[in-house]
């Protein structure tokens, strides 16, 4: 089951074998009956036979259960070992299923691959397509790994952000071309083609990253901006004006002289004029207040995005889902976003604050959509959606408690202190 490729291509596998090789109805009943009764045993009941078997050049013939490595059926024991590993049985029609069901089935799958009763033309044919499910799932993940990779965890230009995208791509085509040199050479022409408008259409995943560590770097300018004000309001008893001048100078003072910075640099000292302009100072901290309050909302936007931007990969590499599927990864996703608003003791969220995520929600997950279709082209739905909702729910409940506290790009310099 883990021999080379691991579960997902041991059921990728299996599935074509199955699904496309001459199998007796009765073993093709036995398996669908087994897969779908069992909570904990997986569909990828043998080993895939090897990367060997998709090396052989296409006037070699067609290989034979003798051309795959050597320890290929001494695995199956290993397997065999794994089926009966504490089996969570479940009732089928009613009734409840017995232990010789799966005796059997392990038992007539053995004896078939020792006689060769499978199609060699079919085991060939699943060798190479799950070998170029792997390669695709290693390009998507070296994709993703390079997000944080290339960017360094600062938040770069738009401009940037296209360019480390578009590195990403041209980096894990270049693992592909490398990889991908077994089989039908048209079908790996069409799947590379294919991968690559998938991972071209994934630049929302960098910019979802770019703006969770642009919301650490504007917080802490509004950390800044709040102290600036508090200083001046209370030690600095002239007029407005001066109090204005005097704030405005001192944030340029402690404030990061980076340029990529210079725009919400800009911003916040436009921000900080505004506010002494006309305003008490009770006006002044309540507006503060709410504008702090506001940005508080965006930063845990973006964090509970990027949460969900890395579970979904993670959850859908290989697989696919439905739409009702996605509609219950934004319901989750909302909910989420409420229940961190309310740890962090804020007011009740306004109509538009509500809408303003769930149009952020919608458009990641409309994105997501497009690399699904990808996926259930590419390799049809192989595993139970409710493991991997159950699994994406966990792993969005998250503590973003602990992350509201800590830095996300560098620490504040002594002179912030």
């Amino acid at each position: 089951m883990n021999y080379e490729f691991g579960h997902v291509g041991g059921r990728r596998y299996m599935k074509t074998i199955f699904e496309e090789g001459e199998v007796s109805a009765e073993v093709a009943g036995m398996y669908k009956k087994i897969k779908q009764s069992f909570q904990s045993l997986d569909c990828a009941l043998l080993p895939h036979p090897g990367k060997r078997i998709t090396q052989r050049r296409p006037n070699a013939g067609v290989p034979t259960i003798d051309d795959v490595d050597d320890d290929f059926l001494e695995s199956c024991d290993l397997v065999f070992e794994e089926m009966f590993s504490n089996p969570a049985v479940k009732k089928l029609r009613a009734e409840p299923l017995v232990g010789i069901d799966i005796t059997n089935l392990a038992y007539t799958i053995s004896n078939l691959m020792e006689t060769r009763q499978f199609n060699e033309h079919v085991m060939y044919k699943a060798c190479v397509q799950t070998h170029l499910q792997k390669i695709t799932i290693q390009c998507e993940e070296g994709l993703f790994n390079s997000i944080k990779g290339k960017m360094e965890r600062k938040y770069r230009s738009k401009q940037e952000i296209k360019q480390i995208h578009s590195e990403a791509v041209h980096d894990a085509m270049q693992n592909f071309d490398s990889e991908a040199k077994d089989g039908n050479p048209a079908e790996i022409r069409r799947h590379r083609d294919k991968l690559f408008s998938s991972l071209m259409d994934r630049h929302f995943m960098f910019d979802c990253y770019n703006n969770y560590l642009q919301a650490g770097v504007i917080e802490l300018y509004e950390i800044l901006l709040k102290e600036c004000a508090e200083h001046v309001l209370t030690k600095n008893n002239g007029t407005p004006l001066d109090q204005k001048s005097e704030a405005t100078r001192m944030f340029k003072s402690k404030s990061v002289q980076d340029p990529l910075d210079a725009e919400i640099r800009e911003k916040f000292i436009n921000r900080l004029g505004n506010l002494f302009d006309n305003q008490t100072g009770y006006e002044f901290r309540t507006i503060l207040k709410k504008e702090t309050q506001n940005e508080t909302l965006i930063k845990t936007q973006n964090a509970v995005l990027w949460q969900i931007c890395k579970e979904m990969n993670q959850l859908l590499s290989g697989k696919s889902a439905t739409e009702q599927h996605m509609r219950q990864i934004q319901t989750e996703g909302l909910d989420q976003f409420e229940q961190e608003i309310k740890n962090m003791d804020l007011p009740v969220l306004t109509h538009d604050q509500k809408s303003s995520f769930e149009i952020a929600l919608e458009a990641q997950m409309s994105s997501w959509k497009k690399i699904n279709m990808f996926h259930s082209e590419a390799f049809p739905n192989s595993t139970e959606w409710d493991e991997l909702w159950r699994k994406l729910k966990k792993a969005i409940t998250y503590p973003f408690s602990q992350w509201q506290w800590k830095k996300v790009i560098f620490r504040r310099p002594e002179s912030w202190r």
